[in-house]
């Protein structure tokens, strides 16, 4: 494998890693998982989870080390998440009538902690 490999498969073998513990994370708060990396047209959803008051949570997972990693949260991934939501729907009616927010979910590699930043409430 070439450095030019290994360069991007770090970060990517990083971020399932984030994806994982902030699975873990909201299933430490009870919430029922959904999903993962749900895959449509133009965009993805990392996670998918129920809350405890029947609330759908479509969650962007950002992992780093420091201060800044919750900048990393642009409008534009969020726009991709909500078309997500609707090709979600049409696939899984049963989600159809749960209201639903975007999340950002900021994995701290520093600290070892997850952090849950509601974003947007639909």
């Amino acid at each position: 494998m070439g450095k030019k490999n290994i360069k991007k498969t770090l970060p990517y073998q990083l971020g399932k890693k984030g994806e994982e513990l902030a699975r873990q994370y909201l299933e430490r708060l009870g919430w029922d998982i959904i999903f993962k990396n749900y895959r449509c047209k133009g965009g993805e959803i990392d996670l998918g989870a129920v809350d405890l008051e029947g609330i759908l949570h479509l969650v962007e997972v950002k992992s780093g080390r420091g201060e800044g990693i919750g900048n990393r949260f642009f409008p534009s991934q969020f726009n991709r998440i909500e078309k997500c939501y609707y090709r979600l729907i049409s696939q899984f009616p049963q989600l159809e009538g749960l209201p639903f927010q975007l999340d950002g979910a900021v994995v701290d590699w520093e600290k070892e902690r997850v952090y849950l930043i509601p974003m947007i409430t639909l």
